[in-house]
């Protein structure tokens, strides 16, 4: 009987013991997370190891574990040429037209065209409309052709354009000669390069072009040059 109650007593000593280590360790581990030199509760990185997961979740104001962000979805390019719909021309043309075989005019004056772009693309629809002023015999005389067709564009660096055109519609001849009529069918078909300074919106255009006419029972291709400034919107 002695035996057992010494082993009794050993046994509840062991037990108290360590209940007041557990506890102490308790109150160590409080102490230092609301330590002034953790403000916040316990560093993930300080903390003993497999204690950081627990305390995240469990003490208030302790660090959390750091999750790695998700990858930011990378940029696209940007387009370096805007795609505006609509250009606006006016300029200085200069025609040399074949009137009959032994009568060439040289004739200045003005030109004006409006292309709209489908869809901001490189096919779009011109109208087109140029006057020109010269002598013949020593008379004043004066050459208008107007005609609509297609057009299409090009953007191959930066600043600059290129574009084609072909036309079709009908010219006025004055003055008045025995030879036939005043009106007859014209087309225009060629090209020119629009270079875009630094108002991108504004444009000088150069373009040359070949003035199919039938004046006076005969053919005519005059060629015509043109310069001037484009507005595109």
């Amino acid at each position: 009987m002695k035996c057992i109650g010494v082993l009794l007593g050993i046994t509840v000593l062991f037990v108290c013991g360590a209940g007041a280590q557990v506890a102490q360790r308790d109150q160590s581990l409080l102490a230092w997370s609301a330590s002034p030199s953790f403000p916040h509760g316990i560093p993930a990185a300080s903390a003993p190891a497999g204690l950081g997961i627990a305390l995240s979740g469990a003490l208030p104001g302790t660090a959390a574990l750091a999750l790695p962000e998700p990858a930011a979805e990378p940029q696209r390019p940007q387009g370096v040429f805007p795609d505006y719909t609509l250009d606006v021309y006016a300029g200085y043309s200069f025609v040399r037209f074949y009137a009959l075989p032994n009568a060439t005019i040289n004739a200045n004056g003005l030109e004006g065209s409006v292309a709209y772009y489908f869809n901001g693309g490189w096919l779009g629809a011109e109208g087109d409309l140029s006057g020109t002023f010269g002598t013949v015999a020593g008379k004043n005389s004066s050459l208008v052709v107007g005609g609509g067709g297609p057009r299409v564009r090009r953007s191959i660096s930066q600043g600059v354009e290129i574009w084609a055109h072909a036309l079709a519609g009908g010219a006025h001849f004055s003055p008045v000669t025995p030879y036939g009529s005043q009106d007859a069918f014209a087309y225009v078909v060629g090209g020119g390069i629009d270079l875009h300074p630094r108002h991108r919106r504004i444009a000088y255009r150069l373009a040359g072009d070949m003035v199919g006419t039938r004046f006076f029972g005969t053919v005519q291709y005059s060629p015509k040059i043109s310069a001037g400034i484009v507005l595109k919107f």
